[in-house]
Parts: C-alpha cells; sequence; structure tokens
C-alpha cells in the first residue's frame, strides 16, 4: 500500500463505501515538496504513512499528536 492510498479524517466517516477506518495519532509530519505532506501515523503499535496536500494538512489543523482517523482503501491492500 502507497502512502497516497491513505486519506485523513478528523470525525469518524459514515456512509462511506471505505470499509478499512483506523483511528490514528500524528506521530510526525515531513514536507515533500512544495506541496505534499507525508504523514506517519500511530495505529495501535504499529505505524502507517499518508501522503496528502498541504492544503489537506492545513486546512484540518493537523499536527504531532492530533487524533484522526485513517481511510484505506481496500484495493490499495489487494495489490
Amino acid at each position: 500500500m502507497a502512502a497516497r492510498d491513505v486519506s485523513l479524517t478528523l470525525a469518524p466517516p459514515a456512509e462511506t463505501s471505505i470499509l478499512n477506518i483506523f483511528p490514528a495519532t500524528i506521530d510526525a509530519m515531513r514536507p515533500e515538496g512544495k506541496a505534499l505532506v507525508l504523514v506517519r501515523l500511530r495505529v495501535g503499535d504499529g505505524l502507517l504513512l499518508s501522503c496528502i496536500t498541504a492544503k489537506s494538512a492545513g486546512d484540518l489543523g493537523l499536527e504531532p499528536g492530533k487524533k484522526v482517523f485513517a481511510q484505506v482503501k481496500s484495493v490499495a491492500l489487494l495489490k
């Protein structure tokens, strides 16, 4: 699964086709060029990466320690 296959939301999603939704805590964030941010998430005892736009990270107020929900499309897990 690629980091680009993981989206983030602040609230538990409802009425979505995405079945893999995990509560997570932002562990760290790192710019990837001018337009993207790599977000490292703690999910239980594991880590998960998400790559989102810098605009989305700013609009959501993302920062280390913030609680989020990671959404992973099933097709990303089957690749």
